[in-house]
């Protein structure tokens, strides 16, 4: 009988000590009260970036870019391409571009292969660079390009123009001369 006198006695202090270190007071003093209502809450920054996660598309993914632009520059075909997000909501993870080059007699002669690394986010815009070994004019008659993502597949919508993408640097300087 002793003993569970003892048990029960030991379970209200313990429990008396966690709720007094856990629970504390919920409401603050009137000090710290007091000196939050004399800041108002308007001069805190607004935050107009994006969030930095935004979910993966699974599935199809809608994307534009826009007609390739190859040149020759010495042993290389340069081939340059602006894609964009047409999602409104998800970003396109793990975005591949594979360009196949064929000769006069429907031969594959060779390829290239470009990844976006960062999630290109709803809307957002991006220039892809692929290199491939120059082979000659009479060996590379044409080409085509397959567009895929980590997360499925996607549908390639070829536009007229994309605007330019934004970086971080143009946006600073956005930014210092609407405060002048």
């Amino acid at each position: 009988m002793r003993r569970l006198d003892f048990v029960w006695l030991a379970a209200f202090v313990t429990i008396g000590m966690l709720s007094s270190a856990c629970g504390g007071e919920t409401t603050p003093p009137p000090e710290e009260t007091k000196a939050e209502e004399a800041q108002p809450a308007a001069e805190a920054p607004a935050s107009t970036e994006a969030p930095k996660f935004i979910a993966p598309i699974r599935g199809e993914a809608q994307l534009g870019y826009t007609a390739p632009e190859t040149n020759v520059e010495g042993k290389e075909v340069i081939t340059t391409m602006r894609v964009k997000n047409l999602a409104t909501k998800g970003a396109i993870a793990g975005l591949k571009i594979d360009e196949f080059w064929w000769d006069s007699g429907d031969n594959a002669v060779g390829g290239a292969t470009a990844r976006v690394r960062q999630p290109l986010g709803p809307g957002e815009v991006t220039d892809i660079e692929l290199r491939t070994g120059y082979l000659g004019s009479s060996k590379m008659t044409r080409n085509s390009y397959n567009f895929s993502h980590a997360n499925g597949t996607i549908n390639a919508v070829g536009l007229d123009e994309i605007e330019a993408p934004v970086t971080e640097e143009e946006d600073g300087n956005e930014d210092s001369a609407e405060s002048e």
